[in-house]
């Protein structure tokens, strides 16, 4: 499970708008400890990475806190709170800028290729766009430099980026499940379910009442009023086998 860490409110200094910046933020921490070099309690910085990725990602939104209230009368201990800041998050999310980086290497062969149209295209696309460039005057290094590309990316070894995944597993992940928290407090509310059916159909779970929506809908479970906003989202990896098919 990855953390979307939310900052917001008066007096905090970050302020997360979107799904990324919440998991930058939830990946590194602070960790105080003592230096024997300093000979005192010291602050250090630890960041975290992705080594090997699952087919299927849970993703938690932190909108659920324990606020400290020393002077409050009624409540000296603390009160739980919840962050109501609309965050946005993708229909597709890229977790390589996540990943380790020796992982991030292996998977960039797969992504340069496919953005030059190699792989993903065919071997007809990579010979139409070979004949485009001869008919437009291209230089010939330039189709010397598209044919080493794709022959680097089939030689590479498999992309051993997590069990059940593809070899040429570029770090996409599709949204296909939410569940949504509606209400102001930590303690009370109503959770829903949003499940993908098939392209842009989704069917959403109140109860015992069933509705379809679209992905539009879904998109707008950000948060920042009294209406439903996301608490997990679910995503599954691009080009996994899933059973059944």
């Amino acid at each position: 499970m990855l953390v979307c860490n939310i900052q917001g409110g008066t007096g905090n200094s970050i302020k997360i708008d979107h799904l990324h910046e919440g998991l930058k933020l939830g990946m590194e921490a602070e960790v105080e400890k003592f230096s024997e070099g300093l000979q005192r309690n010291a602050v250090y910085k630890k960041s975290l990475s992705l080594k090997k990725l699952p087919k299927y990602l849970c993703v938690q939104f932190m909108r659920f806190f324990w606020k400290a209230t020393p002077n409050s009368r009624d409540h000296p201990n603390g009160v739980k709170c919840k962050i109501m800041r609309p965050v946005s998050f993708p229909e597709v999310l890229d977790v390589f800028p996540f990943c380790a980086s020796d992982l991030q290497e292996r998977m960039k062969v797969y992504r340069d290729v496919e953005d030059d149209g190699i792989l993903d295209g065919g071997a007809a696309a990579a010979e139409e766009k070979k004949e485009g460039e001869a008919e437009a005057g291209g230089e010939e290094m330039e189709v010397v430099d598209d044919e080493l590309k794709a022959a680097m990316a089939m030689s590479m070894p498999p992309v051993d980026a997590g069990p059940g995944l593809p070899d040429d597993f570029k770090g996409n992940y599709e949204l296909f499940g939410v569940v949504t928290h509606k209400g102001r407090e930590a303690d009370a509310g109503h959770y829903i379910g949003w499940v993908r059916q098939e392209g842009d159909q989704w069917l959403v779970f109140d109860d015992d009442h069933v509705e379809e929506v679209n992905t539009e809908a879904i998109l707008n479970l950000k948060g920042g009023g009294d209406w439903h906003m996301a608490y997990l989202a679910f995503y599954r990896a691009r080009g996994a086998l899933y059973y059944p098919p």
